[in-house]
């Protein structure tokens, strides 16, 4: 019998767990990393997990990094996601390996349906019997392959949002982007002393702003003239991060509590910004700094104060790349760029909580393109509630829909 080519692109936690299912159940499967494995998570992978381990690994993967004699941590061990991957997902690719080839590094630039072009055969794509063309660049060289299934687990990082107001750039960011930093960086190590005696603005509400700051108050500890300015929407006189009722992820609950303490008045380095925004950033005349303009939310428009910083660190999130799958025919929400099936559910369950978050079923993940699936964090679009083990269901869901 033939069987079905599924190409899986993308090597992270999703990507590995649907390529150990697709294997498994038969398929003849490719697995492409655009650099190397858990490549993405290796940015942030000094920062501990709030969840524990027995969250972020399935049961399928522990099955078999078991059956070949790997030593795991425990199920409530809290691991950085540099531990993560060093203990888990690398040595699961190095076991798919042996069962496929997973081409590393190599991207995929853009997928079509065959010779279709995106307005054709509306509805009717799966009766044209074209299977997916996928153009990709390995060793500087490109050329195209086929499926006909494909998995998209690319996730969103490096595709950072903006610090501008309103989600655009805010005149002179591109500029300076030189002077902007958009990830989670490492404070505790060697880049700690870009940041130490000089002023720095952190933009963002969310645990990674949160993050940033506390290592920040950390360095202004051991070097008194550190400034550090916090810009946020967040009005709320009890701090900028919003805390889960009785959280039972304790870890998070901690680190919320503590940056709105230093926020709120506990750490004299730091000035908090409440309510405001970004307007405006230009390189100052004379020193190499930026001046920037923030808005209050609340007060009027003419209501606006400058700043100068050496350094910024803008933690506002990410959102997916939708160059990949621009000529197929994806519904994508407006409010998140996620697929709108999946958008809908999400904004049904109304939960604060991304513990709080079921799984969907197939049907749901279905895209008008048929046999092209988003998974992992990616599925999830702008909207930040996505857990690793909701994307190990999500997978389990798709395959069994697809093997019925």
């Amino acid at each position: 019998m033939h069987r079905k080519h599924l190409v899986i692109i993308g090597a992270g936690p999703v990507g590995l767990e649907a390529a150990i299912q697709a294997s498994d159940a038969g398929f003849e499967v490719s697995l492409f990393e655009k650099e190397t494995i858990a490549h993405n998570i290796q940015h942030w992978g000094h920062v501990k997990l709030f969840t524990p381990f027995g969250m972020n690994a399935s049961s399928r993967g522990l099955q078999l990094l078991t059956e070949n004699g790997a030593k795991l941590p425990s199920s409530d061990t809290f691991l950085t996601g540099r531990e993560f991957a060093e203990v888990y997902l690398k040595p699961l690719s190095e076991l798919l390996s042996k069962r496929f080839t997973v081409h590393a590094p190599a991207k995929v630039v853009a997928i079509s349906r065959g010779d279709l072009l995106k307005g054709e055969a509306t509805g009717n794509r799966a009766a044209q019997h074209q299977k997916f063309r996928l153009l990709v660049a390995q060793n500087r060289r490109e050329s195209v392959i086929s499926a006909d299934i494909v998995f998209d687990c690319t996730g969103v990082y490096p595709h950072h949002n903006w610090l501008g107001t309103g989600g655009i750039p805010c005149p002179g960011e591109r500029l300076l982007s030189d002077k902007i930093e958009y990830s989670l960086i490492d404070l505790k190590g060697p880049t700690a002393e870009i940041y130490r005696g000089i002023s720095t603005l952190v933009v963002g509400s969310g645990y990674s702003a949160a993050t940033t700051i506390c290592e920040l108050a950390n360095i202004a500890k051991q070097s008194p003239e550190t400034e550090i300015h916090w810009a946020t929407h967040s009005n709320n006189e009890q701090g900028p991060i919003k805390r889960m009722e009785k959280d039972s992820l304790q870890d998070r609950d901690d680190l919320a509590s503590r940056a709105n303490q230093l926020a709120t008045g506990e750490c004299d380095a730091i000035c908090w910004h409440r309510g405001s925004v970004v307007e405006h950033l230009q390189p100052h005349a004379n020193n190499g700094n930026i001046v920037v303009t923030l808005r209050s939310l609340n007060e009027p428009a003419s209501d606006s104060k400058q700043i100068e910083v050496e350094q910024i660190i803008a933690q506002v999130g990410y959102r997916p790349d939708r160059s990949l799958h621009e000529e197929l025919q994806i519904h994508e929400c407006y409010a998140t760029s996620g697929p709108i099936k999946l958008a809908a559910f999400l904004l049904g369950q109304q939960a604060a909580d991304c513990l709080s978050v079921s799984a969907c079923d197939a049907e749901t993940l279905k895209n008008p393109e048929p046999d092209y699936y988003i998974l992992g964090s990616k599925s999830y679009g702008r909207n930040t509630q996505f857990l690793m083990q909701t994307g190990y269901e999500h997978v389990t869901q798709v395959m069994a829909d697809l093997i019925s």
